[in-house]
């Protein structure tokens, strides 16, 4: 009775919309597309287990939107404890899987406080962008649970680096949209800290990961190697690779 409990969003109060089930239809496809052939697997693997991936991504996408519409963190924080609850009984919450969930709840707390005018400073923007991913990174957890073997650390590193540089260059690439409506972006945020330099600070910190990606690639074995340079193959096949971080017609004066 109680694992039932567990497992059923009704029972807890954790519910995900047609909308956040439909939005969370992007994250599944870049999911399925850069994560899956790390194991050798394909596609229909993630479909014998939506209950994990299909579940987790919705939810996350709603609280996006709860927070996003003035939510508290507190109300997330409760939220991804429900979560965390409803996937108990499908995957081992161990350490590495509630780190993450703390990095979300971090994150969501930085965003309420950006989005209400609180003071922030460019540390505090690249702290930020480095624990985004999440959930990726929660959903990759449960991937090399649910397939034989272990976690690979290496790759795990290696991927941190690639999930930052693809939400930085999803940012960029969103800059306009999100400048006018005034919604969290990383690449908005520096500009309202570092003014006209905010272009050379964006794109330097993305060199770092292109280079860290790279070099990080000799760290693994020939057969990840070969399925890693995949990944960044299709990601590439995907997001274009943006011009520049901060589009010339914008100035700080402007946010």
């Amino acid at each position: 009775m109680e694992s039932n409990q567990k497992s059923n969003p009704e029972n807890n109060g954790l519910m995900a919309s047609a909308e956040a089930i439909r939005k969370s239809g992007r994250v599944l496809y870049a999911f399925s597309s850069f994560y899956l052939p790390l194991y050798g697997l394909e596609i229909d693997f993630m479909f014998g287990r939506y209950d994990v991936f299909g579940y987790l991504s919705a939810v996350i996408y709603e609280i996006d939107e709860h927070v996003e519409a003035g939510s508290s963190p507190q109300s997330a924080s409760g939220q991804l404890d429900k979560l965390a609850a409803s996937l108990a009984d499908k995957i081992l919450i161990d350490t590495q899987v509630a780190s993450l969930f703390e990095d979300a709840k971090e994150y969501y707390r930085f965003e309420h406080e950006v989005l209400r005018g609180h003071r922030y400073d460019l540390s505090d923007v690249m702290a930020t962008a480095e624990r985004r991913s999440f959930d990726f990174r929660l959903m990759h957890r449960a991937l090399a649970q649910l397939t034989p073997g272990r976690y690979d650390e290496q790759l795990f590193a290696w991927l941190r680096k690639f999930e930052i540089r693809m939400e930085v260059e999803d940012d960029i690439l969103s800059f306009d949209e999100d400048m006018r409506r005034g919604t969290f972006n990383a690449a908005c945020l520096a500009v309202k800290v570092a003014g006209d330099s905010a272009n050379q600070v964006v794109e330097e910190y993305r060199q770092v990961l292109e280079r860290g990606i790279e070099a990080g690639l000799s760290e693994l074995g020939a057969i990840q190697q070969e399925r890693c340079r995949l990944v960044l193959s299709r990601y590439r096949g995907i997001v274009p690779r943006p011009e520049t971080p901060r589009p010339p017609h914008f100035r700080p004066e402007h946010l």
